[in-house]
């Protein structure tokens, strides 16, 4: 089934609904993202197969921004970095760790989508100064996502 909206086929097999916005804007953004790390099949017309990481780093105050998210792993980690456009200096800030694993295609396609909307889902909602979000193959994993398809 190939979405409206979309230019990918998603999968017949429905993870649900999991705490999406009630804002129609926002809704539509996270339906996006969750789509492509869960639910599609091909994007663009390419098979998704290789395996990556999606790793997104945040403060842990805004955790919330991202409990539409599923099937995903989350710590928390204390790090340290400078601001960009002041200078100033964070010291051990307490930030939460979410990976997910997801398919891609060959030329990281979905990856790139998923930051763009990741980026976009930031500047709008989550309003960090720098929210740190980046992929990365897995070449080994006990994780069978291809089953989920």
């Amino acid at each position: 089934m190939v979405h409206k909206s979309y230019p990918f086929e998603k999968t017949t097999k429905s993870w649900g609904i999991h705490k999406l916005s009630k804002d129609p804007k926002q809704r539509k953004i996270q339906s996006e993202i969750v789509d492509l790390l869960y639910n599609v099949k091909t994007y663009k017309g390419q098979p998704v197969k290789d395996k990556e990481i999606m790793t997104i780093t945040v403060l842990q105050t805004k955790n919330d921004f991202f409990k539409f998210l599923k099937a995903h792993t989350r710590w928390g980690v204390v790090g340290t970095w400078v601001s960009e456009e002041s200078g100033n200096k964070f010291m051990d800030e307490k930030n939460s760790v979410v990976q997910i694993e997801f398919l891609d295609t060959p030329n990281e396609a979905v990856g790139k989508r998923l930051l763009e909307l990741f980026n976009k889902y930031n500047k709008d909602y989550v309003k960090e100064e720098s929210l740190y979000v980046r992929t990365e193959p897995v070449e080994e994993s006990s994780l069978p996502l291809l089953e989920w398809r």
